[in-house]
């Protein structure tokens, strides 16, 4: 799914999320939204969508709710908003400066992993990113022998990955794909496949732990206090330390696919 940051107006990034979601998940619904959001009519994504209503400062933060957006998309989302919906002149420059310089954009090549029928593979982000440059005859038999997966379960990633625009191959048959990392966080906690998959990581940590300690991988824990009912907060800004660390490590290049889990969680038994 495209990022927010990509969209210069909020009602073209509205329609498109609502046509990804319900390409992803045809149980999804403007009523479901509206849940999501704490909204009172079913209606109202739909009437914003189509331009007969505008977003009053809650329901931004309503709708953002409802989008799953982290801080930096949240803060992006709102200017957007104030950008678009603005009928003065001096109003419009000033919230046109700020989707253009405030808050923390995505790495360039970011995509939101979101694919329901391979969410739960370990291996859909590395087989991704492996894939750039080999040529569609011969990519699912090399992948298959890196990562000693059966080459029948690959090729079906690989014609999902096709059919929604996440690998691109080129008229000289080789493959591109179409962001160069994939960072997941189920904010919400409330999908199933989600769970699924990154239930999946984690056991491939514990397997890497197992096999590799002190042959290469590193593994850290880290125990520390932060203020009553502030763990989302905190959560958020982790979220956004990953995103700047993931622009560095764009940025320098590379050929050589790495893996990060992460986990935060209270050690005090019954407390979330």
């Amino acid at each position: 799914m495209k990022s927010v940051f990509q969209f210069k107006n909020y009602r073209d990034f509205l329609c498109y999320h609502y046509k990804v979601s319900k390409s992803d998940n045809p149980d999804y619904s403007f009523a479901h939204f509206a849940r999501l959001a704490r909204l009172a009519s079913p209606n109202h994504y739909k009437l914003v969508m189509d331009g007969d209503r505008n977003l009053s400062i809650q329901s931004i933060h309503q709708f953002a709710d409802g989008l799953g957006l982290f801080p930096s998309e949240r803060n992006y989302f709102e200017s957007l908003v104030l950008w678009n919906q603005s009928e003065d002149e001096l109003t419009q420059i000033f919230y046109k400066k700020r989707v253009k310089d405030f808050g923390l954009p995505e790495p360039l090549g970011s995509t939101r992993i979101d694919v329901q029928e391979i969410l739960g593979d370990w291996y859909f982000p590395a087989l991704v990113l492996s894939l750039k440059g080999l040529n569609l005859t011969t990519a699912i038999d090399v992948c298959s022998e890196r990562f000693g997966i059966e080459a029948s379960k690959l090729q079906k990633s690989l014609e999902v990955l096709i059919k929604k625009d996440l690998i691109t191959k080129g008229q000289d048959g080789k493959l591109t794909p179409n962001f160069s990392h994939a960072i997941y966080r189920d904010k919400k906690s409330l999908n199933s496949i989600h769970k699924s998959y990154l239930g999946a990581q984690i056991q491939r940590s514990i397997s890497v732990f197992k096999e590799n300690y002190g042959n290469g991988p590193k593994f850290i824990s880290h125990t520390f206090t932060i203020p009553s009912g502030q763990f989302s907060v905190f959560a958020d800004r982790f979220y956004d330390l990953l995103q700047s660390f993931t622009q560095e490590t764009e940025s320098a290049g590379g050929d050589c696919i790495v893996q990060l889990n992460s986990q935060m969680f209270t050690v005090y038994k019954g407390e979330s």
